[in-house]
C-alpha cells in the first residue's frame, strides 16, 4: 500500500510516497477464515435439522402404521368376534312360545350345527315384539346382548350361545330352561321341596351373583321371574336370567336410573328414593327373592317406604326357619353398607347346609 507524506522544505514543498506495510492485512485472512468457518456452522446446523426432521417424519411414519396395523387387527378381532356368535336362521327350526315380558318374547327352537356339526341342540330364542322394534328398544336389546357375550359362564348364569339379526331386530340364542322359571318350578313340585331343597336352590343363586359382583356387574332385577331352572345329570340347577338392566358399574360402585320404572315390591328403599343402585341394592333383591322362594312363589307384599324405613318387613314365611329368616332381615337392613356381600350370603348358606337338621330347624 503507498502513503502520501508532505515534507516541508525552505524553498518548497515536496510529496513524497512512502510504501507501507498494511495493517489490515491480518484482519482480512481472520475475517475470511470466520465467514468460511460461519458457512460451515450453518452448513452443519442445516445439516442437523435435515437429520431431525428425517426423524420426525419417519417416526411420525413408523407411528402412522402402527397405528394402521392395531386397527386392522382390531376390525379382524372384532369380525372374528360377529363371526363366532353369528348363527344362520336357517339353521333354527321354532317350536312354542316360552313366555315373553313387556317387550320380548322368548321361542323354544332346535338348533343345527350350534354346538357340534350336524347335531341339534335344544334352545330358546329371544327377541323383541313386533310392536317394540323401535331404535330405543333395538339398542337396548343389543345392549343386553353385548352384555351377556362379555359376562363370561358361570353354571348359574343363563348362557348366550349365539346371535343373529332379522329385519334389523337382534335375536339372542340361549341355553334352554326345560322346567321354566323357578316360580314355576316351585308351583309344579309334588310333594313340595323341603327347607334344605330350597336354601340349595338358593345358594345357587347367591354364587351366580357372586360372580357378577365379582365382575363389577350388578343385576338390578332380581326375582323368581328371572331365575330360570334346568336340569343336568339329574341334578336342578338355578340359571340367573334377564340382564336388560343390568349394568356394568365399575370404579364408581354405583349406577343412577331414572329412565326404567322398577317394581318397588323388590328394589331397595335407596333406589325407589334416588334411583341409585349398588351391590347391596341386589343384595335387597335377593333378600326379597329368598323369601318368593320358601313362601313357593307367593308374591311378595308392597310395604310403603315410610312404613319400610319404619322397620317393618315382609313376615316370616311359614315354612321358613328362624336362622334363614335371619339372612333376609341382614339383606333387608335399611343402611346399605350394613347388608352383607353375596361372598359372605354364600359362606352363611352353606354353612346352614352343612349343619345338623336341629340346627337348620330351628323356630323363631
Amino acid at each position: 500500500m503507498i502513503n502520501n507524506c508532505v515534507v516541508d522544505g525552505m524553498a518548497e514543498r515536496t510529496t513524497v510516497s512512502v510504501p507501507t506495510r498494511s495493517v489490515t492485512g491480518s484482519n482480512f485472512d481472520t475475517g475470511c477464515f470466520s465467514l468460511w468457518a460461519e458457512e460451515e456452522d450453518a452448513n452443519e446446523d442445516a445439516g442437523f435439522n435435515n437429520i431431525w426432521k428425517f426423524g420426525i417424519f419417519t417416526a411420525i411414519i413408523i407411528a402412522i402404521i402402527i397405528l394402521i396395523i392395531v386397527l386392522i387387527k382390531l376390525f379382524l378381532n372384532q369380525q372374528q368376534l360377529i363371526n363366532k356368535w353369528e348363527f344362520p336362521i336357517e339353521n333354527l327350526t321354532f317350536g312354542k312360545c316360552l313366555g315373553e315380558g313387556a317387550f320380548g318374547v322368548a321361542v323354544m327352537a332346535t338348533a343345527i350345527g350350534l354346538i357340534n356339526k350336524n347335531v341339534e341342540t335344544k334352545v330358546a330364542v329371544k327377541m323383541l315384539k313386533d310392536d317394540h322394534r323401535n331404535y330405543e328398544d333395538i339398542l337396548d336389546f343389543k345392549s343386553e346382548i353385548d352384555f351377556m357375550k362379555k359376562m363370561g359362564n358361570h353354571n348359574n348364569i343363563t348362557t348366550i350361545l349365539g346371535s343373529y339379526e332379522q329385519d334389523g331386530s337382534p335375536c339372542a340364542i340361549i341355553e334352554f330352561a326345560s322346567k321354566g322359571n323357578i316360580l314355576n318350578f316351585l308351583n309344579s313340585m309334588n310333594p313340595r321341596a323341603s327347607e334344605k331343597e330350597l336354601l340349595l336352590y338358593a345358594n345357587q343363586v347367591a354364587q351366580g351373583m357372586e360372580y357378577m359382583h365379582d365382575k363389577n356387574l350388578i343385576h338390578r332385577d332380581l326375582a323368581g321371574r328371572n331365575i330360570l331352572v334346568t336340569e343336568k345329570h339329574n341334578k336342578i340347577i338355578m340359571k340367573i336370567a334377564d340382564f336388560g338392566l343390568a349394568r356394568d358399574i365399575g370404579k364408581e360402585g354405583y349406577y343412577i336410573e331414572d329412565r326404567h320404572a322398577l317394581n318397588p315390591r323388590w328394589i331397595a328403599p335407596e333406589s325407589v328414593n334416588d334411583n341409585i343402585f349398588t351391590f347391596k341394592s341386589d343384595v335387597w333383591t335377593y333378600g326379597v327373592l329368598l323369601w318368593e322362594i320358601f313362601t313357593y312363589g307367593k308374591a311378595p307384599d308392597y310395604i310403603p317406604l315410610s312404613h319400610l324405613s319404619a322397620g317393618k318387613r315382609l313376615d316370616q314365611p311359614l315354612d321358613c326357619s328362624a336362622v334363614i329368616y335371619m339372612i333376609m332381615l341382614s339383606c333387608w337392613d335399611i343402611i346399605p353398607e350394613k347388608r352383607p356381600t353375596f361372598q359372605e350370603l354364600v359362606k352363611r348358606i352353606e354353612q346352614i347346609l352343612s349343619s345338623s337338621r336341629e340346627y337348620l330347624k330351628l323356630v323363631w
